[in-house]
């Protein structure tokens, strides 16, 4: 009874510190992510225009870290009943375990075949078939090899993790009022801008003109630069 009731609690615990985990990694993306933009944003507007829409950006980030947490909670908790149902002794911890095996073994070998493999070599469907299963090999290995400590390293990486969630967690509650004062006052603005424009006669017989522009289109995404894909 002891060991059911322990398990019962541990399978509990695994969502609130898998949704603690996608939370820091959704964030850490979006703060890599603001840099980048930032330093494109910075020439045709201020920071404190760019500051609401990263609020914004924040906050649907972790609505969609609560809903990804949730359901890969419930794939981990379906696949744990599966393996107990064929007697096998694995749990959520194991499979969160296996699961950040292969994603990071996955990135080092495709960070890999950027650096090694020439962009315009194409990889063969047999030659992704072999990588995959063998990473899909060795994350099997790693687990059965790591089975009795996946539990503490998870507790290990829930304590480094800490302070990060505490930062973000206060940034999302400043980021609430941030963006709601501001969609507010973007609303006052437009409404006073419809009542001071008027469009006169002349200008609604104007013709509607459509300007199309490419941001961010480098050479090496096109074709003609000799990118590998049939682009441009």
């Amino acid at each position: 009874m002891p060991s059911t009731q322990k398990q019962a609690t541990t399978t509990g615990a695994s969502y609130p510190r898998l949704f603690r985990l996608i939370f820091v990694i959704f964030s850490l993306y979006l703060l890599g992510d603001a840099f980048y933009r930032w330093d494109g944003f910075r020439y045709y507007a201020s920071f404190s225009e760019f500051l609401p829409s990263l609020a914004l950006a924040l906050i649907l980030w972790s609505m969609v870290a609560v809903v990804a947490s949730l359901l890969a909670w419930t794939m981990l908790w379906a696949s744990e009943r599966v393996f107990q149902q064929f007697g096998l002794k694995v749990n959520i911890e194991h499979l969160i375990l296996f699961v950040g095996s292969f994603v990071l073994l996955g990135a080092l070998i495709w960070t890999g075949k950027q650096i090694l493999v020439p962009p315009n070599k194409a990889v063969t469907m047999q030659t992704k078939l072999i990588v995959s299963v063998s990473i899909l090999l060795v994350s099997v290995f790693i687990v059965w090899r790591f089975r009795n400590k996946a539990l503490r390293w998870i507790e290990i990486v829930q304590e480094r993790i800490t302070p990060l969630v505490w930062i973000f967690g206060i940034c999302l509650t400043l980021a609430i009022p941030l963006v709601t004062y501001h969609t507010w006052l973007k609303q006052t603005d437009n409404k006073g801008l419809q009542q001071n424009i008027q469009p006169s006669a002349a200008d609604k017989k104007q013709p509607n003109i459509i300007v199309v522009i490419f941001d961010s289109l480098s050479a090496q995404d096109m074709s003609v630069y000799g990118y590998s894909r049939p682009t441009t």
